[in-house]
């Protein structure tokens, strides 16, 4: 049975005469307006000539639908020998899902279960296992076996006496000075008090042993006969181990059955339940027409609860047709009410709200506007007001100015439009800043590169010759300025790339600071690149400032390094290419 007619809806009327309402409004204008801090605008609400005050409440609704959904489907579990009922449905065909009596819900919710069909169970072997509870390993094919990881397969490990060589460190006599670490040799010298030679013996320490009268030698290792090879300690030489998964059976318990033997085999349905709500409002045609911020955004306003009407079923239409929001809700619950193979409508709640609003006509120096306010706190949707009037005015100079190439005007002019940026006019204020945005940042791009890169050559010869003559490092990475180390002769040219490599981050920091802090500061588009080039020289500098800190402290030695590394691998392609060259050349000489 319909609800009687505007039972719960608060009518549209008039009230321009109340006073009270209309202090209310104009100081509440006023406060909106001080805030953009224009003085034309300052007492705005003082100043307007209100014509018309209405009241016109919005109606928000949300429908809430639960649906259940089934799905049935054919499972199975290891079988426990439980008691299992007799079995009255004999395939899947049988079951009719809306036949099963379910558990429904009583609330709105949403979830998803599966339940057993009672009568539907029957035990069979299992397919995985065929009714053994076991299943062949597949890691070692059921061998219970596999290859040693630590032979490979081959029964053999390197020896551990010799490290796999087949010799051995030993010490001999040394064969030069007999083991006695010094040999001996006769010298005649003149010997003036005998006035004649005398014999001498002269001792000289063994250069083969030292002086110490053994040697160095190598011998066969007796552990492994001189092979390199022993038994491998992890097979015993069999190359094969014991399967660890399956410890040597071959097989594992059936992972299916879980060592059954037995499936319990049955019916089942899955039950889906949700619950989704669909939102719309009613509003008069003038809202469409002259407040889209309010109707784009009312989801996210205050509203008071007015009314709810429940149904256990599809929901029959609650008002009468000349309801003002009949044919709202009437498509609201035709689109919930569309049916879906599966699935079936439980039951339905629609809730309706009310957000108090207020239309406001006025005028301002003979223009008339409208303006909206809605809650207790007459909360403002200006519309086209007299300062949108003012920001459309700034856009439009802006537009003007900016065809003339007076990009610098157009950057402040569009600075007091975002300050303002009316709902209406967001799109266009936003892609009308990010064109002049990218117009000034041209200028200020093309001298930062212009600075970046001229300072970063500089700073690249500099660094260079810094590194090569003087390099000065802290104490603990002194070792590094030793001519004779192998990175030494790298370093300066690393450090020279890595100068010039700051141009990039030099240029863009440059850029930044020139589009975002100076956008409307430089007039002209000279001036705009000379900026920049001071700004990407600066940049620069200061970054090449601290990769020579990093000199300082040793952080650079990796910059080395991969340079290095880097010519290093250069060369080895460089042979490996030219080497296939000449061998080509040589079979191609060989043959023809």
């Amino acid at each position: 049975m319909p609800h009687p007619v505007n039972d719960f809806i608060i009518p549209e009327k008039v009230v321009t005469d109340d006073k009270k309402l209309e202090q209310r409004i104009r100081a509440a204008i006023n406060e909106w307006a001080a805030g953009y801090k224009i003085d034309a605008f300052k007492h705005l609400g003082d100043e307007i000539s209100i014509e018309k005050i209405f009241y016109r409440p919005a109606h928000p609704m949300h429908l809430q639908t639960q649906y259940e959904k089934r799905v049935k489907f054919a499972d199975h579990r290891p079988y426990d020998n439980q008691h299992i009922p007799n079995r009255t449905y004999a395939s899947l065909d049988d079951v009719k899902p809306w036949d099963i009596n379910l558990n429904l819900p009583d609330a709105f919710i949403e979830q998803e279960k599966s339940f057993m069909i009672e009568g539907s169970q029957h035990v069979l072997n299992c397919y995985e296992c065929k009714g053994s509870g076991k299943v062949t390993w597949p890691s070692c094919n059921g061998a219970g076996k596999k290859t040693c990881t630590k032979c490979s397969g081959s029964g053999k490990q390197s020896c551990h006496s010799c490290g796999g060589s087949g010799q051995k460190d030993s010490t001999e006599s040394c064969s030069s000075c007999g083991g006695r670490g010094q040999w001996y040799n006769t010298e005649y010298r003149y010997d003036s008090s005998v006035g004649r030679s005398v014999s001498h013996q002269v001792h000289y320490t063994c250069n083969s042993c030292g002086g110490s009268g053994r040697r160095n030698v190598r011998i066969r290792c007796s552990s492994c006969s001189g092979t390199g090879k022993e038994t491998c300690s992890n097979c015993g030489g069999s190359g094969k181990v014991t399967c660890s998964q399956c410890h040597g059976s071959g097989q594992i318990t059936c992972p299916t059955c879980q060592g059954r033997g037995r499936l319990l085999h049955y019916y089942a349905i899955r039950q889906t339940l949700t619950a989704p709500v669909t939102s719309q409002m009613g509003v008069c045609s003038e809202f469409n027409e002259k407040f889209a911020e309010f109707v784009e955004n009312w989801e996210s306003y205050n509203c008071i609860k007015t009314h709810v009407v429940d149904c256990e079923q599809e929901m029959k239409h609650p008002l009468e047709e000349d309801h003002i929001l009949y044919n709202l809700v009437k498509d609201q619950l035709a689109a919930s009410h569309k049916k879906v193979p599966g699935t079936r409508l439980l039951f339905q709640r629609l809730t309706f709200y009310r957000i108090d609003a207020w239309s406001v006509s006025y005028t301002w120096k003979g223009k008339p506007y409208s303006m909206l306010f809605h809650g207790e706190d007459l909360n403002i949707i200006p519309a086209k007001s007299p300062i949108y009037d003012y920001c459309e005015s700034l856009v439009e100079k802006a537009v003007t100015v900016y065809n003339k190439g007076r990009y610098t005007a157009t950057g402040w002019l569009m600075a007091k439009a975002r300050h303002i940026n009316p709902y209406e006019l967001k799109s266009k204020i936003a892609d009308l800043s990010e064109t002049v945005k990218a117009t000034l940042g041209k200028a200020y791009r093309a001298g930062a590169l212009v600075g970046a890169i001229l300072a970063g050559l500089v700073a690249a010869f500099a660094l260079f010759a810094y590194c090569r003559d003087f390099n000065h490092m802290l104490d603990y990475m002194a070792f590094f300025n030793k001519s004779g180390g192998w990175l030494f002769k790298y370093h300066p040219t690393a450090m020279g790339l890595l100068a010039l490599f700051m141009t990039y981050p030099g240029y863009l920091t440059a850029t930044a600071i020139g589009t975002e802090w100076l956008e409307r500061f430089i007039p002209s588009n000279v001036l705009r690149v000379a900026v920049g080039a001071i700004l990407g020289i600066v940049m620069t500098g200061v970054f090449v400032g601290i990769t020579w800190l990093a000199n300082l402290i040793g952080l650079t030695l990796i910059t080395t390094l991969l340079l290095w590394l880097a010519w290093t691998a250069l060369r080895l392609i460089i042979a490996f290419f030219y080497l296939i060259w000449k061998i080509v050349t040589w079979l191609w000489n060989l043959i023809f």
